[in-house]
């Protein structure tokens, strides 16, 4: 009388992952709404962008200047801006704050020591950089539509009211303006993240991260010469001026060229933690 041997099933591959990607984005989207500090930076965000840009059309309207009988309307120039910069002003100021918070979400668990209990639930470690990309990216872009919007409606009445030329969000340019700064803002809050994991380190991620996008320029600007001037439009601020339509953009790239450029970066600095991550011990 022969035995048969049955052979175990072997584990799929859910679950040798010990984690499928709806699983990880959706640990990711409870870490990053249970932490205090990366609530409060989105929340300050959204709060800077519409005030300060409400604050600066506030105080055009004291010295606005119309030029050749302008009427209403982006091109309506407002000492020395547009209507429509007027208000967006403050998403410069955003910048630094979806940084931070990207950032945070990159660096965080490196310095806590919580990386390595994630890594154990999710061995796939692309998929981790990529549910908390997907996470952030997605938050950011969301809340800060919401801040733009209310700082262009609410700047833009505050330019009307005071008998100044004001947007509409119908004018053209007005959508690229306001769809592009949310996308920029959640770009760099993605780079931001990828700094974190490149680098480990909070406050060399920041300091990094502010060095590239308002120190690096400055200096390289100052340092080449004329001919290599160009070089300076292929960086991820000047692309995201370009793919924003902002009026004093004086580069050769155009909306889609920026647009183009600065989704290459993001793409190549993610690429590059990936590749880290991968490599390196937690």
């Amino acid at each position: 009388m022969t035995t048969l041997a049955t052979r175990a099933p072997s584990a799929s591959p859910t679950t040798r992952s010990g984690a499928t990607w709806p699983r990880a984005a959706r640990s990711e989207w409870i870490k990053f709404w249970s932490v205090r500090s990366t609530v409060w930076t989105l929340l300050s965000a959204v709060i800077v962008i519409p005030v300060v840009g409400m604050m600066i059309s506030a105080v055009i309207t004291g010295d606005v200047t119309r030029q050749g009988g302008a009427g209403p309307g982006p091109g309506s120039r407002l000492g020395g801006g547009s209507p429509l910069d007027a208000s967006l002003a403050a998403v410069d100021f955003g910048v630094l704050i979806v940084g931070v918070l990207g950032v945070l979400v990159g660096s965080r668990e490196y310095s806590t020591g919580q990386i390595r209990t994630t890594l154990q639930a999710v061995p796939h470690r692309l998929t981790v950089l990529g549910a908390k990309a997907l996470v952030t990216g997605s938050v950011v872009f969301g809340a800060m539509l919401v801040a733009v919007l209310a700082a262009f409606f609410g700047g833009q009445a505050i330019l009307s009211s005071g008998g100044h030329a004001s947007a509409s969000i119908t004018d053209s340019g007005s959508l690229q303006a306001l769809l592009g700064a949310a996308f920029y803002l959640a770009g760099v809050s993605l780079i931001g993240v990828a700094l974190g994991f490149l680098l480990r380190s909070t406050a060399g991620a920041i300091g990094t991260l502010i060095a590239a996008l308002m120190i690096v320029p400055g200096i390289l600007g100052l340092l080449l010469p004329s001919s290599w001037s160009g070089v300076l439009d292929y960086l991820p601020g000047a692309a995201g001026d370009a793919m924003r339509g902002v009026s004093n953009y004086t580069g050769s790239l155009g909306a889609w060229a920026g647009l183009l450029v600065f989704v290459a970066w993001v793409v190549a600095l993610l690429a590059g933690a990936g590749a880290v991550l991968k490599r390196r011990d937690a």
